[in-house]
């Protein structure tokens, strides 16, 4: 996908330097939400451990 982005940016007049800014964005928002929903998902199971152990 982000390799037929940067043509397309560039056709449209955008310069190389902020298409490359913009897909470099992308992939930062697409890793944090990857690093967001790994640690939800590590806290909810810590939290269900946690839970067991208290409860007996």
């Amino acid at each position: 996908m982000l390799k037929s982005a940067q043509p397309l940016m560039q056709s449209r007049q955008i310069p190389k330097e902020i298409t490359s800014i913009i897909m470099g964005l992308v992939v930062v928002f697409i890793s944090l939400r990857a690093g967001v929903r790994i640690i939800v998902d590590w806290q909810m199971k810590e939290n269900a451990r946690r839970g067991r152990s208290a409860g007996g």
